[in-house]
C-alpha cells in the first residue's frame, strides 16, 4: 500500500513540475519575466531525454526574448518607471495599513478618508504607470517580430512536447486530461481547446486537453 502511494506522490510531483515549466516558458513566450534559473533546475529535474530540442537551446531563446526589450534606447528610462512603479505601490500599501489601524483605534474619519484618498491615488499612479510600460514593452517587441517570433517558435515547440508528457502524468494519476485546467496566455497549442477567454480580472486564457 504504501508503495503505492509513493509511486502516485512521485507522478504527482513529476507532473507539478512539467507544469509548472510549461507556464514558466509559455510566460517567456509572451515576453513575460520567468526566472531562467528555475527553468534549468527543472529541465534536470525531469530529464526529458527524447525532447524536441535540448534544455540548453530553449533557454537560448527564452533568454534571447527576455533581452529584447533591452536593445531599445528606451529601456532605461521603462526601468526606471518600473522601479518608481513598485515603489508607489508599496507606498499605497503601507497607506492601507496606516488607514485600517486609524479605523481600529477609531480616529478621526477625517484622517482615515484622507489616507484612503490619498492611496487610491497612489495605487492608480502605480498601475497606469504598468500599463504605460507593458505598452511599450509590446511596441519594443512588435519592432523586433521577427527575432521574438523566430526564438518563440522554439519554446512553442517545447511547450507542445511538455503538454504531452503532461496529460501522460495526468492520466497516470487516473484522471481525466479534459478535466484539467491549464492557465496559459497563449491558445494555440496542440491539443488543447480554450475553455475561458482572458477577461478583466485574468491575462491568461483557462484551456483543457480536447481528448
Amino acid at each position: 500500500m504504501s508503495a503505492s502511494i509513493s509511486r502516485r506522490e512521485r507522478i504527482r510531483k513529476r507532473a507539478k513540475k512539467i507544469k509548472s515549466l510549461i507556464e514558466m516558458l509559455d510566460d517567456v513566450r509572451a515576453g513575460f519575466y520567468s526566472d531562467l534559473d528555475k527553468i534549468e533546475d527543472l529541465f534536470k529535474e525531469l530529464k526529458l531525454k527524447d525532447a524536441p530540442y535540448r534544455p540548453s537551446s530553449v533557454l537560448k531563446s527564452a533568454k534571447a526574448i527576455l533581452q529584447l526589450p533591452q536593445k531599445s534606447p528606451e529601456y532605461p528610462r521603462l526601468k526606471k518607471l518600473g522601479r518608481f512603479a513598485t515603489y508607489l505601490l508599496f507606498i499605497g500599501l503601507a497607506g492601507l495599513v496606516t488607514a485600517t489601524f486609524v479605523l481600529i483605534l477609531n480616529l478621526s474619519y477625517y484622517i482615515y478618508l484622507a489616507i484612503i484618498t490619498a492611496v487610491l491615488v497612489v495605487i492608480n499612479i502605480s498601475y497606469f504607470t504598468k500599463v504605460y510600460i507593458s505598452q511599450k514593452i509590446v511596441k519594443i517587441y512588435s519592432e523586433r517580430e521577427n527575432e521574438f517570433e523566430h526564438h518563440g517558435e522554439t519554446i512553442k515547440t517545447m511547450i507542445e512536447y511538455l503538454l504531452l508528457k503532461y496529460r501522460d502524468e495526468v492520466r497516470k494519476l487516473g484522471l481525466d486530461p479534459r478535466h484539467v485546467n491549464l492557465k496559459l496566455r497563449h491558445s494555440d497549442y496542440k491539443g488543447l481547446i480554450v475553455k475561458e477567454k482572458p477577461g478583466f480580472f485574468s491575462a491568461k486564457y483557462t484551456l483543457t486537453y480536447s481528448r
